[in-house]
Parts: C-alpha cells; structure tokens; sequence
C-alpha cells in the first residue's frame, strides 16, 4: 500500500509541475504588474511621509 502512494504521488508530479509551469507564467506576469503598481503606490507614500 505504501508503494502504491508513491507511485501515484510520483505520477500525479509530472502533471502538477507541468501545470504549475503555465501558471507560474501568468503569476510571474500578475506579480510584475502588481510590484509595478506597488512600487507607483510606495514612492509618492514614502515623499508624503518624510
């Protein structure tokens, strides 16, 4: 029983990262935009507080 969890944890693996991969992609795209609109939103925070 113990190798049958492995084999489909292993077999499920491919198929994650695979899907993992596409959506890294996406996420690397959101992450820029939003440090990009942070990074707007943290300039004029930090003239305004010193």
């Amino acid at each position: 029983m113990t190798h049958g969890s492995a084999a489909y944890m292993t077999q499920h693996t491919p198929v994650v990262v695979e899907r993992a991969d596409q959506d890294d992609v996406l996420t690397e795209r959101e992450i820029n935009r939003i440090i990009d609109e942070r990074m707007t939103s943290r300039a004029p925070a930090s003239r305004s507080r010193t």
